[in-house]
């Protein structure tokens, strides 16, 4: 993991996303020690190196039970406490399940919409809590969007804010 956070800093990238996804089809994910020890090298090297680069941590697996839900809910947790700055579990679109995410997990949570089934919009995911960073499918994806709300400075507001390209990193 040291080496892809590195190597993605050294050509300019704003951040990245570790898996806890093996691709092995018998062990499709890493043990949740595993996964931690990954973000973990992660985010020392990009603490060392580019502190403003954004950490990302997903979680792989399905959320259709209550065990799997709460087995998500239980990494994203972990990952954070690794130092992970943001959080996204893919397999997340009922609007409850994203709410009780967002109560539950300390740190902002990703969101892919514009796919199949996912029919929340910008408005809808704001007035969940606002810790939702939002962005949409396309081929070639031009903008990140991170949706603002409670805390900070602009507490009580909710607005969108086009991440701007980052300088390269010496």
């Amino acid at each position: 993991m040291a080496e892809t956070v590195k190597g993605a800093i050294e050509v300019g990238l704003a951040g990245c996303s570790i898996e806890d996804y093996t691709t092995r089809p018998n062990d499709p994910y890493y043990s949740l020690d595993v996964a931690v020890d990954r973000i973990k090298a992660a985010v020392e090297t990009k603490n060392r190196l580019a502190p403003d680069f954004v950490l990302t941590a997903r979680s792989e697996g399905p959320v259709q039970t209550q065990y799997e839900f709460d087995e998500t809910i239980k990494r994203l947790n972990a990952f954070v406490e690794a130092g992970a700055d943001c959080v996204y579990a893919p397999q997340l679109k009922d609007k409850e399940q994203i709410a009780k995410v967002l109560s539950a997990v300390a740190a902002p949570l990703n969101i892919l919409a514009g796919r199949k089934n996912f029919h929340l919009t910008r408005k809808e995911l704001g007035d969940m809590g606002g810790r939702a960073r939002v962005h949409r499918r396309r081929p070639c994806p031009h903008r990140l969007w991170r949706l603002h709300g409670g805390g900070g400075r602009h507490e009580g507001q909710r607005r969108l804010r086009q991440f701007r390209p980052r300088t390269r990193h010496p």
